[in-house]
């Protein structure tokens, strides 16, 4: 599933062409940061997800960077609304007047942009695994994720004035019916955030262009109202598929 692969997953400089293949690129640590050991960065990926769950509604600002091969760099700015841990709102364009838009609400998937007639819906009520898989990656929740990637978590050390940063490598498993499309994807975190600061995602061959996702100006909410999920974007006639485990 393609637009599975949004959530899976999510401002710092990489210090490398994004256009890369993640197949032929080997993990390993960039200037400043050095590995930690598998039973370390399990619990630091517990904390992790404990550290999300406890701010259950976070608002950012996102800039979505996009590099195609032809058309060279292009540029997104949008909002993110977060509501641990069944809804998720992304939207791209000027304030009030959103160009494109992409909503998880419970057990439903929503998108759509301005060229369409439609929106497109994907109902995962009778895939459970899949929706599982969708949740996880908004809670990096390790004990999903891992039947689906393979891990490996990087430091880079507390600086003056700068908290401890770290970030995850997550690489595709070839197993039979994984149904992520990313080959790649790699998530960047201060300790003690609110949300990633950072995602790349490279697809698998054919499958698009890399792309990298910055969150920023995060604040914390006490709650979200109702209407704050509202998108007439999403609103629009549904063309609706059920999806399958």
């Amino acid at each position: 599933m393609r637009r599975l692969g949004l959530l899976v997953g999510v401002g710092l400089a990489w210090g490398m062409a994004v256009a890369l293949d993640a197949e032929e690129t080997p993990v390993k640590a960039q200037a400043g940061e050095e590995p930690v050991a598998e039973a370390e960065a399990g619990s630091i990926l517990s904390k992790l997800k404990a550290s999300f769950s406890q701010r259950p509604c976070v608002r950012a600002r996102i800039v979505s960077i996009l590099n195609d091969p032809l058309l060279g760099e292009t540029k997104e700015q949008g909002e993110l609304l977060l509501q641990m841990p069944h809804r998720f709102l992304r939207r791209f364009g000027p304030q009030g007047k959103p160009t494109k838009a992409w909503l998880l609400d419970g057990s439903v998937v929503r998108e759509s942009n301005t060229a369409q007639e439609t929106v497109n819906e994907l109902d995962f009520a009778d895939a459970p695994k899949k929706l599982a898989l969708l949740k996880a990656a908004i809670t990096m929740d390790a004990e999903v994720l891992k039947e689906y990637f393979a891990f490996t978590l990087f430091r880079r050390p507390a600086g003056q004035d700068a908290p401890v940063h770290y970030r995850l490598v997550m690489v595709r498993r070839e197993i039979e019916k994984n149904p992520v499309d990313f080959s790649r994807i790699e998530a960047r975190w201060a300790d003690g955030a609110s949300f990633f600061s950072e995602v790349l995602r490279v697809p698998k061959a054919g499958k698009g262009d890399p792309a990298v996702e910055r969150y920023l100006q995060q604040e914390v909410v006490e709650r979200f109202a109702e209407g704050d999920f509202k998108e007439p974007l999403l609103e629009r006639s549904v063309k609706s598929q059920k999806v399958q485990d």
